[in-house]
């Protein structure tokens, strides 16, 4: 679990790697890869219905075989409020022939209340 913890409408960045299970040594993304990081009121099962995506980043370019995944004032300026503000998110690597690896499972979104609000 890696949750996060940031103001509503500001920006925020972070980067996502891997690394093999046995050896610790870094996997980097390659060409072709796909990052989702993906936000939820809450966790999502199936057949569920009425937790719609509420953010979702997609990352298809690498720095040093990383993702960065940015949240823009945009992304959360405007989420409905849930569950004292705690959303569940999730990153996904999607491989070119079809493997699926889960990098950070099921983790909190905790957006706090913004102060000075800058509004156009």
């Amino acid at each position: 679990m890696w949750d996060i913890t940031m103001t509503r409408g500001d920006t925020y960045g972070f980067f996502v790697s891997m690394v093999q299970d046995d050896t610790g040594e870094p996997v980097p993304f390659d060409d072709g890869d796909l990052v989702i990081f993906t936000v939820r009121a809450r966790q999502a099962f199936p057949g569920q219905s009425g937790n719609p995506v509420l953010i979702e980043k997609q990352i298809t370019a690498f720095d040093g075989g990383e993702a960065l995944i940015t949240l823009l004032p945009a992304d959360t300026n405007n989420l409905p409020p849930t569950n004292g503000n705690v959303y569940a998110y999730d990153v996904e690597l999607r491989k070119p022939g079809g493997d699926v690896f889960t990098i950070i499972t099921s983790s909190a979104l905790t957006l706090g209340a913004e102060v000075t609000r800058y509004d156009q």
